[in-house]
């Protein structure tokens, strides 16, 4: 069973760099488990926001936190890449804001809004996932694939997509 789920992680992998998932789900991860990677202490006062060009965007609830981690940038850059696994963080930008509610996993994820993907990148979809033949797993992916590309589209206007 380990060979089967080893052979479809390189298909995952090209799958999410292909549709520029790989910094949305390394942001999402670090946020679901921003206290594992930097600590209490840490956590109680902050939140990572983003993920751009190699710098993680933290939100801090307080000016007096926001100079003493200034001094932390290395120790922080150094636990996010350790927990993440590679090495996408160079630096830090740190922003006053308010901070999310701490206990996400409770709440219900919001509805998508309806947008139609075009017949071109429909297709564009299906060409890429013709390969995988476990129906299951091939519905799995085409869903959360179909989510990212509307997403795209709600937020950069019609027009073919880049992939």
């Amino acid at each position: 069973m380990a060979t089967g789920l080893s052979s479809i992680t390189p298909i995952l992998n090209r799958l999410t760099r292909k549709a520029g998932l790989e910094k949305g789900i390394a942001s999402f991860n670090l946020g679901e488990h921003w206290e594992e990677a930097v600590g209490h202490q840490i956590a109680v006062h902050t939140h990572p926001q983003e993920i751009r060009f190699e710098t993680l965007t933290i939100l801090i609830d307080e000016a007096v936190w926001m100079h003493q981690l200034s001094f932390m940038k290395k120790e922080i850059i150094d636990k996010v890449n350790y927990f993440l696994k590679k090495r996408p963080i160079k630096n830090i930008h740190f922003r006053i804001a308010p901070l999310p509610p701490r206990s996400r996993a409770s709440e219900t994820p919001p509805v998508p809004q309806s947008t139609k993907l075009s017949h071109e990148d429909a297709a564009i979809l299906s060409k890429e996932l013709e390969f995988i033949t476990d129906h299951d797993l091939k519905a799995v992916i085409q869903k959360a694939m179909r989510q990212h590309l509307t997403k795209k589209i709600r937020n950069r206007g019609s027009g073919p997509l880049t992939y």
